[in-house]
């Protein structure tokens, strides 16, 4: 059955808003495979990166090391972003 979504190794980094502008991993390595008709769940404490890794799977935000792929468009394509977007919603 084809993948709806694929992660591979997918890093993402940001600084922190205090004083010290520390860096802050919020993904690290982060794989997945999801096929039509399947269902998954993102369970982790605040601040563990679930909208983080949620914002990558509809193009809001884009990993700086690794893939993703919705219906094996590559979110790093810019002519497939509003398609990506268009499919892929998100409710918080």
């Amino acid at each position: 059955m084809k993948s709806i979504i694929q992660t591979e190794k997918i890093h993402y980094t940001y600084k922190s808003h205090g004083e010290t502008g520390e860096e802050i991993k919020a993904l690290s390595g982060v794989s997945i495979e999801v096929k039509k008709g399947e269902f998954v769940v993102v369970l982790g404490r605040n601040g563990s990166g679930k909208s983080t890794f949620a914002r990558h799977l509809n193009a809001l935000l884009t990993p700086q090391e690794g893939t993703v792929y919705i219906n094996a468009a590559n979110t790093r394509d810019e002519k497939m972003l509003w398609e990506i977007r268009r499919t892929a919603g998100m409710v918080f």
